[in-house]
């Protein structure tokens, strides 16, 4: 993939470019980020959350952190347990754990694949 061939690079634009082909190719490989139902899901400050689904294939939650400032969210009640397969950091997170509450760093997002 594009984003390993250019990972040492520094570049904003060159990162965000990469960010959103990185995201384009998840929202292909998953139904529910293409075409799967919205559900909001309560968030607090600039935190923007919710739950895509489409029956057959796993759901995924979203994750904004629309601030300049660390964040979290709570998963209240969704018994959620997932793992990160989209960093707009574009770094190691991919593949992390998620369950109940989800760390977001300034102006991050993440796409979670839900395992149940």
């Amino acid at each position: 993939m594009a984003a390993d061939k250019f990972s040492h690079c520094e570049s904003p634009f060159v990162k965000k470019l990469l960010s959103r082909e990185r995201l384009i190719a998840t929202r292909r490989a998953n139904q529910a980020l293409a075409i799967g139902e919205y559900h909001p899901l309560a968030a607090t400050g600039d935190v923007l959350l919710y739950r895509r689904s489409h029956s057959g294939c796993a759901s995924v939650i979203v994750a904004l952190n629309l601030g300049d400032q660390p964040a979290a969210a709570l998963l209240h009640g969704l018994e959620a347990r997932g793992r990160v397969v989209l960093s707009t950091c574009l770094d190691s997170r991919e593949g992390e754990l998620i369950e109940d509450e989800i760390d977001l760093r300034p102006n991050e997002g993440l796409v979670i694949e839900l395992s149940n």
